[in-house]
């Protein structure tokens, strides 16, 4: 790889995008990445914000030893590019899983990279929501080695093994849900249960299974991030995210007229987030490229079975089923996107509750064949107020 090689992703605005840029950085892999910090630093909704991580972290873990460029505008100074790049979560776990960081070409160490992160850091450490919230998005996230790795939002103490309790998590939930948008207050007890449920096992899954490749080799950094938002999605919006499966058009224009406004779709979004080997991988234990796609998503709907199982250690597995009957009931969707594969299972005002946990669909229609990504991201959606019959 020549080190003075770089490529740049511009106009990532909605999921489509996102999949584009993909394309991008697999047919660029062994050059670096230029960026800006107000395109790290950018808010573009919840859901399409943890997408642009995981892009960004695939682009990481195809070439761990790259140069993270980031640039900003002619009147800022260096440090003011950096304060800006880290504003915000993307910005950070981007700087921190790279190989290495340059401002406007100058290599410049990690460490004094991320000096404008600490506060940041540290308020989701403590758990102060005020600090973290920009606009209508609240974030949590987590770097490996970091002094503050393990939250106190998350676990109990420094240690992977000590993940709160789904009890304890609600309140957790409730907060980032509130933060988030006040009219979050609609959401019942069962809905915060079930995502408390299903985020102490998505993150006790993660300390077992994505600090590590397919192999066992363990990552020499990994990220993991939950953020919370409220969005709101007009008609031209869900042509980038919405409109590439006939499920989904027919689920957002049955939202849009059942909520006020028939232009849009509005409610909260949870978006799980890590850089582990994605959920095929790491079942079968092997890379993607040694597996077709059809044994990749038979793996991943088996993992989705295995999740709905229950176990007798710590009840494992009940959280998605559990949070696909809240979903269910409140005529929302989840989505996952993990290694070839973007599934999601969408239900429509009125429809029956009743759940069967491995009819997903293709979210960019069955015949559209995807780039790897790295991780999983699982990500919820509730509309609000509940769309009425």
């Amino acid at each position: 790889m020549n080190p003075s090689q770089e490529f740049r992703l511009t106009g990532i605005d909605s999921l489509e995008d996102i999949e584009r840029a993909l394309g991008t950085i697999h047919g660029h892999r062994e050059y670096g990445l230029a960026v800006s910090a107000g395109n790290l630093n950018k808010r573009r909704g919840s859901l399409r914000d943890a997408a642009y991580l995981q892009a960004l972290l695939t682009w990481s873990r195809l070439n761990p030893d790259a140069a993270l460029n980031v640039g900003g505008g002619s009147e800022q100074s260096d440090s003011e590019i950096l304060d800006e790049a880290c504003g915000y979560s993307i910005g950070i776990a981007a700087m921190s899983v790279s190989g290495s960081v340059k401002v406007r070409g100058e290599s410049v160490a990690r460490q004094l990279a991320l000096v404008g992160a600490k506060s940041r850091i540290e308020a989701a450490y403590q758990g102060d929501y005020a600090s973290l919230v920009r606009g209508r998005t609240i974030d949590l996230l987590s770097v490996s080695g970091a002094s503050r790795q393990f939250l106190k939002p998350l676990f109990n103490g420094p240690s992977p093994r000590q993940v709160k309790d789904k009890f304890d998590l609600k309140s957790t939930i409730r907060g980032l849900a509130m933060r988030a948008a006040p009219s979050s207050t609609d959401l019942d007890e069962g809905t915060l249960s079930s995502l408390a449920t299903l985020t102490h096992e998505l993150f006790e899954n993660t300390q077992d299974h994505a600090i590590a490749d397919e192999r066992g080799q363990v990552y020499r950094r990994h990220v993991e991030l939950l953020n919370v938002g409220w969005i709101t999605s007009s008609e031209e919006d869900a042509k980038g995210d919405f409109y590439g499966n006939e499920t989904l058009r027919e689920y957002w224009e049955a939202i849009s007229s059942c909520q006020t406004g028939r232009d849009r779709v509005s409610g909260l979004c949870f978006n799980f987030l890590d850089s582990g080997p994605g959920m095929a991988a790491r079942l079968l234990g092997k890379p993607l490229f040694q597996m077709t796609e059809k044994e990749e998503a038979s793996a991943l709907r088996q993992c989705l079975r295995m999740h709905v199982t229950s176990k007798s250690n710590h009840a494992t597995g009940l959280g998605l089923n559990a949070v696909l009957s809240e979903i269910a009931q409140a005529a929302g969707f989840v989505r996952i996107r993990s290694g070839r594969q973007a599934i999601f299972k969408c239900f429509l005002p009125g429809e029956s509750s009743q759940v069967q946990n491995l009819d997903f669909e293709n979210w960019f229609g069955p015949e559209r064949g995807l780039l790897r990504v790295a991780g999983t991201l699982v990500s919820i959606f509730i509309p609000l107020p509940r769309p009425t019959v």
